[in-house]
């Protein structure tokens, strides 16, 4: 009995040491992320504190290969305040993204849940220097506050050929306390590499009665600097005007990188007259310990912060 009992357990080990390669084969699971903390005081604080200049996270992909080019795929990503520990957002766990999708090599990815627009994240995030991050980040002054950067229950489709990358996003009504009548979110980007050469340009109707959000974006890498240069024009929920510019450069410097750039940009009435006007600028040193972990500095002005209109950090951050 006890011969046959042992010859059971050899046969169930050997059972399992061959499936656990080939599940391997077919699926993965990645976990990543980033911790930021630092000193510093945001625009229009009028006290130094702690802060999280990147927006700190844990983040969980995984894909799974179903075989004639196809493949399922999740993501779900938790923001956190690292000085305290709690949730970004007390009311969304999986702030960041929590995505469901089904794709294929050739044909592109159909994803749904709650996740990135596709202007945002094929032009806006990419043309600012900073990616949004710091007290320096142009992304929100360049946006004017009419696009969103992600929605809840939206399907994404992402189409990617070499070094083109073509999206299109929508999400069910989104009812605001600002809007008479709910819309569906749309969103709609591409970018391409030309070269050295970026070239992005994006349109977003993010759910209000009338506004709605051109981007136009160019980056230019030559030597240890890399130029941008971002165009938006787009109409609010007051039905104003609004225009902007954001120009922006990286040099890289040793091991590290400096960053500079500013924004302009004007919202006019229907009568044309000038509601307001805004500048921002920003300048910034990140020094890199290693491949994932840097220190930084920088320093911003913001014109139409009521207060206070200069922000600064010093911090560090951790990708892993």
């Amino acid at each position: 009995m006890h011969s046959n009992i042992h010859k059971s357990l050899l046969l169930a080990a050997a059972l399992g040491a061959t499936a656990v390669p080939a599940q391997a084969q077919s699926s993965n699971l990645t976990l990543s992320g980033k911790l930021d903390l630092g000193i510093g005081k945001n625009i229009g604080a009028t006290s130094s504190e702690m802060l999280d200049g990147a927006g700190s996270r844990l983040a969980f992909r995984g894909q799974e290969d179903l075989g004639g080019g196809w493949h399922a795929a999740f993501g779900l990503e938790h923001r956190f305040s690292p000085d305290t520990g709690q949730p970004a957002n007390p009311n969304i766990f999986w702030q960041g993204y929590s995505t469901l999708g089904i794709g294929h090599a050739a044909w592109g990815t159909v994803n749904l849940g709650r996740q990135y627009t596709a202007a945002y994240s094929t032009v806006q995030n990419v043309i600012d220097p900073w990616g949004g991050d710091t007290v320096a980040q142009l992304r929100t002054a360049w946006r004017g506050g009419i696009s969103k950067t992600r929605v809840s229950d939206s399907v994404r489709y992402d189409l990617r050929r070499k070094d083109l990358h073509i999206a299109v996003s929508s999400a069910e009504a989104q009812q605001e306390a600002s809007n008479a009548g709910p819309r569906r979110p749309f969103s709609v980007g591409a970018n391409t590499h030309v070269g050295p050469v970026l070239l992005a340009i994006g349109w977003e109707d993010p759910a209000h009665a009338d506004d709605h959000l051109l981007s136009l974006g160019a980056a230019y890498k030559v030597g240890q600097a890399r130029l941008a240069l971002g165009l938006a024009r787009g109409v609010t929920t007051r039905n104003d005007d609004f225009k902007s510019m954001l120009l922006g450069v990286t040099y890289g410097v040793g091991v590290g990188e400096i960053k500079a750039g500013f924004v302009t940009a004007k919202t006019r009435k229907p009568d044309g007259s000038l509601r307001s006007e805004a500048r921002k600028f920003g300048i910034g040193y990140f020094h890199h310990l290693s491949r994932r972990t840097f220190l930084y500095t920088n320093v911003a002005r913001d014109s139409k912060a009521a207060t206070e209109k200069l922000g600064y950090d010093v911090g560090l951050q951790h990708n892993f």
